[in-house]
C-alpha cells in the first residue's frame, strides 16, 4: 500500500512540474507571437519609436522607424530602458514577456538543481 502512495505521489509531483514547465514555455511563445504579430504587420521589420531626433536615421534590416502609418504600434518597441553606457535601449511587450517567461523558466530550474543538491 506504501508503494502506492509513493508512485502516485511522485506522479503527481511530476505532473505538476510538467505543467509547470509547459505554461512557462507557453509565456515565451505568447512573447514571440507578440513580436510576430507586431513584425508581420509592418511589412516584416519591427517598428522602432525614436524619440531622439538624431536617432531617427537609424533603420536596418530588421527595424524601421515608427511612424503614423505604423500598424498595432503598442505591439512595437517602444518601451524605453535605460542601459549602463547611459543610453536608452527600445523594447517591446513581447520582449518583455518573452524575457519574464524565460526568467521564471531559469530561475525554477535553479531551484530543482539545488533542491537536488541537498538530497
Amino acid at each position: 500500500m506504501k508503494t502506492k502512495q509513493v508512485n502516485l505521489l511522485t506522479f503527481s509531483r511530476n505532473l505538476v512540474l510538467v505543467t509547470y514547465f509547459l505554461l512557462v514555455i507557453s509565456l515565451i511563445l505568447v512573447g514571440r507571437g507578440l513580436n510576430y504579430i507586431a513584425i508581420h504587420s509592418n511589412s516584416g521589420k519591427m517598428p522602432v519609436w525614436y524619440f531622439i531626433t538624431t536617432d531617427l536615421e537609424k533603420e536596418d534590416d530588421g527595424h524601421s522607424v515608427l511612424t503614423k502609418n505604423t500598424k498595432v504600434k503598442f505591439l512595437c518597441d517602444v518601451v524605453p530602458i535605460p542601459t549602463v553606457s547611459g543610453n536608452v535601449a527600445m523594447t517591446s511587450i513581447g520582449d518583455i514577456v518573452q524575457c519574464f517567461g524565460i526568467l521564471v523558466l531559469f530561475v525554477s530550474l535553479l531551484k530543482d538543481i539545488s533542491r537536488l543538491r541537498r538530497l
